[in-house]
């Protein structure tokens, strides 16, 4: 999908951000509109109409929860696509923001390729965050990372990707290898990040929950015809 002609309002305090951003998205082929707070960003909001929001979360003296939440309480503009770009990694600031009705969220620091597919996926109206809410538990929140599995075996697997998960939190992967092996049906437990790699990613170590005798044999035929 072409991106020239689409208007993309970026929101950050960090003018260093907002120039980067800028040299990205317009090379890109965006319109870019540029805000270095909330209030600002409300004003071009509402005489620009842009085809997608990019926001930060930590700023100053409203910040980018309150910029959403504002966002989502306008009915013009309840389907406009806004995607979150912060160094806020938590488990709660990510819940946080797709309760208030984010897209996605990306992770500081900025992977240009990443976010420009994310903009894209976003703009062709693709659902890529998901809640899965089984019944009398709490909600568990699912997003596709750009990630790759680096590693697998019958207690867990290493996922490699530009982001980090807390350790101890519940995530779900989902990938075609995965399915094959019934792995997508289960959470699986971030352990830790395991260290940086050259191009700036993580690699995470993820722990199992509630694996079957069933999928560990699979794991292991799978691993022994697979090389990662």
């Amino acid at each position: 999908m072409s991106l020239k002609l689409k208007t993309i309002l970026v929101v950050d305090d960090d003018t260093d951000m907002l120039k980067l951003l800028n040299k990205v998205l317009t090379a890109a082929g965006f319109n870019v509109l540029l805000a270095d707070n909330v209030a600002d960003a409300k004003k071009i909001l509402s005489a620009e109409a842009p085809h997608v929001v990019l926001s930060d979360l930590h700023m100053e003296p409203e910040n980018g929860f309150q910029f959403i939440q504002s966002i989502r309480s306008q009915k013009q503009f309840k389907a406009l696509p806004i995607l979150v770009l912060s160094a806020l990694n938590d488990f709660q600031s990510v819940k946080k923001a797709i309760a208030l009705g984010v897209n996605d969220y990306v992770i500081k620091p900025l992977q240009a390729p990443m976010l420009l597919r994310k903009l894209r996926k976003a703009l062709l109206n693709k659902d890529f965050v998901r809640w899965d809410i089984p019944e009398g538990e709490e909600p568990v929140v699912e997003i596709v990372f750009d990630a790759d599995v680096s590693a697998i075996g019958e207690t867990g697997c290493y996922l490699k990707g530009p982001f980090k998960i807390t350790s101890g939190k519940e995530i779900k992967i989902l990938s075609p290898d995965f399915i094959s092996l019934e792995l997508d049906r289960i959470h699986h437990r971030a352990s830790n990040f395991l260290k940086v790699y050259q191009s700036g990613g993580f690699i995470n170590d993820i722990t199992f929950i509630g694996i079957s005798e069933s999928s560990a044999s699979k794991i292991r035929q799978f691993t022994a015809k697979r090389k990662f």
